[in-house]
This record gives structure tokens, C-alpha cells and sequence, in this order.
């Protein structure tokens, strides 16, 4: 039998590296992390909230994200709740108007958000990933942003999993 490969085709495909390394660095110092990877009503680029101990309650005007406030008008004021559980993560719509979506499906109990999971709440796509710790937000990293083949590829995967309704 072979031998797993050490190179890229073998690394957690959720992990968030600064490029300009040059190298994909130890998982040892890795956060998780929950990026808003995409948000009709606001001008900035993808985003990232760490998901601290206490959990991360997410709505319109939610400050969890390094660019500020989220201004989508679809999201409610409340709209969804992330809260560990032991090691796990645990996703819950807390009744917001236009529901919360994980993976394509509607949340209409708690779930698991597992790594790579795509929640759309409002007009905003988040993604569970994990950032190495240390390392700049997401807009920093030419890997995250742009039009090469990977991303247009990472767009139609986030579509095919989160159609708007």
C-alpha cells in the first residue's frame, strides 16, 4: 500500500495559510475560524470572526468581523447562534425571517457545523475553516480572493451548496 503524500493533494483542504510563506505551515497553532466569504450588501472582501469559547451570535449589525458591522437588510437583528459543544460546533437558526441554510439545507434544528461547512443567512455565505494562528485575516491572502481556476471553482462548489432562494 503507498504511502500518504506530504504535499498539498493531503492537507485539510479548510485550513487557512499565508501564502507569501511560501509553504503550508503545522495545524498545531491553528484557530477556528468562521469567514464570511461572500455578502451582497456590503463592499468589503471576504471577512473572518474567530469563534471564541462563548460561542458567536450572528445578525445584522454583528461586530464579530474584523471589517465592522454586517449590513445585509435579509439578515435579522438575531438570526443564527454558533456554540461549542465539548469539541464540536453547533449551528441554530433563533428564529430569524428569511431562515438559516447549512450546506443547501434548511437549519430547523441545531446542527453540527463541521469544517468547510457553507451556512447562507440573508445574503451572506459563511465558511467553518480553521486560520493558522498569527496569521493576517483573510483579505490579506491572495490564495482567498480572485478569479484564479481554484476560486472559480470554490465559487461554484459555495453556489451548488447554497442556492439562494
Amino acid at each position: 500500500m503507498k504511502e500518504p503524500r506530504a504535499d498539498a493533494t493531503s492537507v485539510d483542504p479548510t485550513l487557512l495559510v499565508d501564502s507569501t510563506q511560501g509553504e503550508i505551515a503545522t495545524v498545531e497553532a491553528a484557530e477556528e475560524v468562521l469567514v464570511l466569504a461572500f455578502c451582497a450588501h456590503d463592499a468589503r472582501g471576504p471577512d473572518i470572526a474567530t469563534l471564541p469559547q462563548a460561542g458567536l451570535a450572528i445578525g445584522r449589525g454583528c461586530v464579530a468581523f474584523t471589517g465592522g458591522a454586517l449590513l445585509d437588510p435579509r439578515l435579522s437583528r438575531a438570526h443564527l447562534a454558533i456554540q461549542w459543544r465539548g469539541d464540536e460546533l453547533i449551528l441554530r437558526d433563533v428564529g430569524s425571517r428569511n431562515g438559516t441554510w447549512l450546506n443547501g439545507a434548511p437549519v430547523t434544528d441545531e446542527v453540527p457545523l463541521l469544517l468547510g461547512g457553507v451556512v447562507r443567512a440573508g445574503n451572506c455565505l459563511f465558511v467553518r475553516a480553521r486560520r493558522l494562528a498569527g496569521r493576517p485575516a483573510v483579505a490579506a491572502d491572495p490564495e482567498i480572493v480572485g478569479s484564479s481556476g481554484v476560486m472559480l471553482e470554490l465559487r461554484r462548489s459555495i453556489a451548488s451548496v447554497a442556492p439562494h432562494a
